[in-house]
């Protein structure tokens, strides 16, 4: 598993979700959901841009956890990650479904 730890650099640094979005002009909403952890898939330009901006390295950002070395809050972390995918996932569809049919009224 890779653990994330941007919340905790990023509180133990002072930045904020909005310093770091006006620093790196990377969408604050990304940067909600990656101080959240409810990201699975991150863009290496993304961490490179991270890292650049604030002088920080990949291990001060992300963990490699064996499977044998999870914790409980591991899992949690899992479950909870799946969670948010799926309900994204679920508001997208209807998204795309709602301008499907309005495109298709017109």
């Amino acid at each position: 598993m890779i653990r994330n730890k941007i919340k905790q650099y990023f509180d133990a640094n002072d930045i904020t979700i909005p310093k770091a979005h006006h620093a790196t002009k990377i969408a604050r909403s990304s940067f909600t959901r990656l101080y959240r952890n409810e990201v699975v898939n991150i863009n290496l330009d993304t961490i490179d841009t991270i890292c650049k901006e604030f002088n920080c390295c990949l291990t001060d950002l992300f963990e490699f956890i064996p499977d044998d070395q999870m914790t409980k809050d591991d899992f949690v972390q899992i479950a909870e990650r799946k969670l948010h995918v799926e309900y994204y996932t679920k508001l997208r569809r209807k998204g795309s479904k709602k301008t499907a049919k309005t495109e298709g009224e017109e």
